[in-house]
């Protein structure tokens, strides 16, 4: 639940032997209902985002990640969110535009595999429904990352906060 997370093993089911991402099986786990599994592939996708082949793989793992931290009520584990707090943070600090010509943003909890699917290779892969590109979108994105970090912040307390100290020790015996 603390501790460092392990997802080396992760990268032979997610990544063709080219480093691509292996969308199929990355979403076939992400529709899946095992929720220890889909948190564990959103800490690898965090992890995976700086070295994504473009921007779609990026925006797909980005997503994957900030849906991890949705799967669990009242919040994720400890691990899980500190290691997607990173991510968080590049996203949000990163250069966006303020607004954009959708009408609305879908909620996280709407996507799902075929979005991702889409978003990855959408000139294969049609579009599932009318707002999946919506979800792709920087100014989206950006505001779900300030989200996010403002949530594991919260659950987490803030990276630049230095620890509490410890109580002072009482000695056996001292009043």
């Amino acid at each position: 639940m603390f501790g460092h997370r392990e997802t080396g093993h992760l990268d032979t089911e997610f990544l063709r032997a080219d480093g691509i991402l292996a969308i199929e099986l990355f979403t076939t786990l992400f529709d899946g209902p095992d929720e220890p599994a889909r948190e564990l592939q959103g800490i690898w996708a965090a992890r995976r985002h700086a070295h994504a082949a473009d921007d779609r793989e990026r925006t797909v793992l980005f997503l994957a990640a900030a849906a991890a931290l949705r799967i669990t009520r009242p919040g994720p584990a400890i691990a899980l969110a500190r290691d997607i707090r990173t991510l968080l943070r590049t996203v949000a600090e990163a250069p966006h535009p303020h607004t954009c010509a959708h009408d609305g943003h879908p909620a996280l909890e709407r996507l799902d595999g075929a979005v991702l699917r889409h978003l990855h290779a959408p000139e294969t892969v049609p579009a599932p429904r009318p707002d999946a590109e919506a979800f792709g979108c920087p100014a989206r994105l950006a505001a779900l990352a300030a989200a996010g970090v403002r949530d594991v912040d919260g659950w987490c307390g803030k990276e630049d906060q230095a620890p509490s100290p410890p109580p002072p020790a009482v000695r056996p015996g001292a009043r």
